[in-house]
Order: C-alpha cells, then sequence, then structure tokens
C-alpha cells in the first residue's frame, strides 16, 4: 500500500521536474511559429497522463489478484495491438472510420480481438493447466477470459 503511494508520488514529481526542465531549457527550433500553449499543453498533458495510469496500476495492485490484472491487461494490450498493427497493415481492406482513424480496418479490429482472446486463454492454460505459480491471474473461466478479452480490445480501438 504506503510503498505504492511513495512510488507514484516520487514518479510524480520525478516527471513534474523532468517537465520544468525540458520546457525552460529547450530551445525553439529555428525559422518555425512555436504555439507555446500547445507545447506546454502537450508535456503537462504527457505527465498527467503517466501519472493517471500509474495511479491506476496502484489502485489495481491493491485489489485481490491485483498483479495478475495488470499482467493481463499489458500483455493483452501489447500482444493485441501487435496483431491489429500487422494484420491491419498487412490485409486491411475495410475501414471502419476513415475520417477518424485513416489506418483502422476491421481486419485490424478482428485480429486484435483473437489476438487478445489468444494472450488470455494461454495466461489462463500457463495458471490452471501447467500450474505456473507466477502467473497470479485470478481464477477466470474461459468465457470469462474471452469477456475479458472483448472489453480489452473495444477499449483498445476506442484508445487508439
Amino acid at each position: 500500500g504506503g510503498s505504492y503511494r511513495m512510488l507514484g508520488a516520487g514518479t510524480l514529481l520525478g516527471l513534474s521536474a523532468i517537465l520544468l526542465v525540458h520546457t525552460s531549457l529547450t530551445p525553439p527550433p529555428q525559422r518555425v511559429r512555436v504555439d507555446l500553449r500547445r507545447i506546454v499543453f502537450l508535456d503537462v498533458f504527457g505527465v498527467m497522463f503517466v501519472a493517471v495510469a500509474l495511479g491506476f496500476c496502484n489502485l489495481l495492485m491493491s485489489v485481490p489478484h491485483g498483479q495478475g490484472w495488470l499482467l493481463l491487461l499489458i500483455s493483452c494490450s501489447w500482444i493485441g495491438d501487435g496483431g491489429a498493427y500487422f494484420i491491419g497493415g498487412r490485409y486491411g481492406k475495410h475501414k471502419c472510420a476513415p475520417k477518424v482513424s485513416p489506418g483502422k480496418s476491421w481486419e485490424g479490429i478482428f485480429a486484435e480481438l483473437a489476438c487478445t482472446c489468444a494472450t488470455a486463454l494461454f495466461l489462463r492454460f500457463l495458471k490452471v493447466s501447467i500450474g505456473l505459480e507466477w502467473v497470479m491471474l485470478p481464477p477466470l473461466s474461459v468465457v470469462e477470459c474471452v469477456g475479458v478479452s472483448a472489453l480489452l480490445t473495444v477499449g483498445g480501438v476506442m484508445g487508439d
């Protein structure tokens, strides 16, 4: 509990210091109109995004099976996004929202769902069938793994 809060607070302070040094010492490029408000907004937004994400990780670690949920979230997100990028970029023909995200295709979304499901089911297999203790997943059924994968896929698509 307390050590995670200290880690989060220290990270936020460190990122704030980096932001301050970055915005004050980085000279603007020559002959380019610099919108200082935009730069500061993006820097502040970036720091806040990381701080909020670390806060949620901290919160997630304090719930039962929190480490397993975090493992599931991160691994499914990484592998699902990678599958979506590869399959969507290579085989994607049917654009789902060309005005919002021109590169996003239905093939990529279904590839993300398949990769996310495969990852969740593989982690479940490692935990249930093989009995690896380091896989600290909550006791999820196959149907629950597919449901969590669908939610993560929707979140990943909406986040992009």
